[in-house]
């Protein structure tokens, strides 16, 4: 008896084996077999063959295959139609310009009641929201020809002023070239101030009839009327980089103003109000600009104050636009009131608007920004006076305007 708990049998040889019912006998050569020849016997001793010509046509039809499927590739395959970019790639100037924006509506309104717009295919449209009346005023192949990218209508709506080669200066102001289109006449001519047709630094209509203003070089002009007007210059100090009239520095365009000029009208147009900028004391502060076609930047100088610093100063003037003989319009000077004066002399301009044709309203406001006040001016024999309507003052800190 088996105490190791293993199940295993001892093989049994043929030796020794009896038939049933046969009884015992002696074991004959032929039983005495050894089990391994036993087992052996058990197995074909048939030679290893292969099917080597069904092997060749499964081959055979593989590569059939494989070559059906590569021939269909190469011919369904459309050819090599070059680059999917056919139009000019968009530059990094172009993003940091801001030169691509979201297609918002253009409208404005020109009355009460109307409004112009360029629809789908650029036409100017002239719409009445009170009749639901749509008229064509000027075809796309007008704004196509120069690549207009402003527009906007005179008063009287006998005129259009097209802005086109916009370049950017700042976040807002920009150089431009403008052309006029006449209604009436079904004509367009240029906005020049001297035949070389040179950019100017900014145009706008006035509030009347299809008076217009633009600056160049710093200096402000006026024009009665487009349709055979002469240019009036308006303010003669104008200095590039450093005397600005009619449109802001770079601190009150980026900071205060938020806008391309410094002009403001009186509302039947007679009067016009020029801001002066005097950055002569201000430091200037060296940019790099990078372009696509230098290996090295070029730099521009800009005169931007910093905390401690020489800020510029500014006056206010008013042109009057009545009766301008050829000596020009005469300025008078915009007084900022005693309170102001007495306090500081170093302070900003942060609002203007007319009230009537000879009185307006400006707000003062302190360098330190913890005093400000807001004034009415009245025209007077030479000058403007202005005296303090409301005051605010802040302690420990400063007032947001």
């Amino acid at each position: 008896m088996n105490y190791s708990g293993s199940t295993n049998v001892p093989a049994k040889t043929t030796q020794g084996l009896e038939r049933k019912g046969t009884g015992s006998r002696k074991s004959s050569p032929q039983d005495q077999i050894p089990q391994e020849q036993f087992d052996s016997e058990l197995v074909s001793s048939a030679p290893d063959s292969r099917n080597w010509r069904g092997i060749g046509i499964a081959l055979l039809v593989i590569a059939g295959v494989c070559a059906l499927i590569v021939t269909a590739v190469i011919l369904l395959s459309p050819g090599d139609k070059g680059p999917r970019v056919r139009q000019p790639r968009i530059s990094l100037g172009d993003v940091l310009l801001g030169f691509f924006q979201p297609r918002r509506f253009n409208g404005s309104w020109v009355s009460e009641t109307e409004f112009i717009y360029r629809d789908a295919d650029g036409t100017l449209i002239l719409y009445s929201a009170e009749t639901k009346e749509k008229k064509t005023l000027l075809f796309n192949t007008t704004f196509r020809k120069f690549d207009a990218k402003m527009y906007t209508m005179s008063p009287d709506r006998n005129f259009l002023l097209l802005a086109h080669d916009v370049k950017p200066v700042h976040r807002y102001t920009f150089s431009a070239k403008y052309e006029i289109y006449d209604f009436t006449n079904k004509d367009l001519f240029s906005l020049k101030h001297s035949p070389d047709h040179e950019e100017l630094q900014f145009a706008s209509w006035g509030n009347t009839g299809s008076q217009l203003v633009y600056v160049f070089d710093n200096d402000v002009y006026f024009i009665s009327n487009v349709l055979g007007g002469t240019p009036v210059r308006l303010t003669q100090t104008g200095v590039p980089e450093v005397v600005f009239n009619g449109i802001p520095d770079w601190l009150y365009e980026e900071e205060i103003l938020n806008a391309p000029s410094a002009l403001w009208w009186s509302p039947k147009g007679e009067q016009l109000c020029i801001a002066r900028f005097n950055d002569s004391a201000v430091r200037t502060l060296s940019m790099p600009i990078y372009t696509s076609d230098d290996l090295y930047p070029a730099i521009k100088e800009l005169r931007i104050p910093k905390s401690g610093t020489t800020n510029p100063t500014v006056d206010l003037f008013v042109a009057s636009l009545v009766d301008l003989g050829a000596t020009g319009a005469k300025l008078k000077n915009v007084r900022p009131p005693r309170e102001l004066l007495d306090k500081t002399k170093e302070f900003y301009v942060t609002w203007v608007a007319f009230l009537d044709e000879h009185s307006l309203v400006v707000n003062f406001l302190t360098r330190a920004q913890n005093w400000t006040q807001v004034s009415v001016c009245r025209e007077g024999a030479s000058t403007w006076d202005c005296e303090g309507q409301a005051v605010e003052t802040a302690s420990g800190g400063w007032i947001d305007l």
